[in-house]
């Protein structure tokens, strides 16, 4: 039996190296999207739909301004890695590289589960000697930087059917800011979970209001501010058996 990753490219975004930069760089700066996109002269709605996953490589003429409007190199949205500075900091220990003669390299991704604490919230278990090994090849199409990814194994029904109880979805903890609607790992008052996250502006009260839902639609959906969840990565991928 063999496994596949599949990245999402619908309510799981699967962004390019490029964009996983760019949003990096956009957070360092402090700068929102609607100004980069003024700043630079790249249409917003591209802009959004790059960094959502539904455009991939951008031309290298919208890079170039986007570099200038982030004051920062191109080459910086075209290197192999990214630095060990650039890199959020997280409570998430890093993966680890392995390489044999036998095989290809490969990463070995920390795994968690969610789980209930005494106090009738959860909160996020590391299973510890456990870890997903993939092929670094697997993902280098995807993901130029592996330091920030984990995996999270889902047990319930409130993602089916796009996630089903027992599988490992891949999150990267770099992405740890609700910029696009997606499914995420939050932390909310009633501890952590797997959910859907729809931005909702709230200009009548210059807030930002979250919708949190699920992908079952036996469950209902819910609001809360922007400033009762706490991001710790936004889901990528997930395991598939072949």
């Amino acid at each position: 039996m063999s496994y596949a990753i599949r990245f999402m490219v619908s309510l799981i975004m699967t962004v390019s190296s490029v964009a996983l930069r760019l949003e990096k760089k956009r957070l360092e700066k402090g700068i929102s999207h609607r100004a980069l996109g003024l700043k630079s002269g790249v249409n917003h709605a591209y802009l959004k739909n790059l960094l959502e996953g539904k455009s991939q490589e951008p031309r290298r003429s919208k890079v170039e301004a986007l570099a200038k409007a982030l004051e920062c190199p191109v080459e910086y949205f075209y290197e192999n890695d990214v630095s060990e500075h650039e890199s959020t900091p997280h409570q998430i220990q890093p993966p680890i590289l392995q390489k044999s003669k036998a095989c290809a390299p490969t990463v070995a991704i920390p795994m968690y589960t969610i789980a209930a604490t005494p106090q009738g919230t959860t909160a996020l278990k590391a299973e510890n000697g456990t870890a997903w090994h993939i092929p670094i090849q697997d993902l280098a199409p995807f993901i130029s930087d592996t330091k920030e990814i984990a995996g999270v194994i889902l047990y319930g029904d409130s993602m089916e059917p796009v996630f089903r109880s027992g599988e490992r979805i891949l999150f990267d903890f770099s992405l740890n800011k609700i910029t696009t609607d997606g499914v995420y790992l939050i932390t909310t008052p009633t501890g952590v979970a797997i959910k859907q996250l729809q931005i909702i502006p709230d200009e009548a009260h210059n807030t930002t209001i979250i919708r949190v839902s699920n992908k079952n639609p036996g469950y209902a959906s819910y609001d809360l501010s922007i400033n009762q969840i706490t991001v710790h990565g936004r889901a990528i991928a997930k395991w598939m058996w072949l």
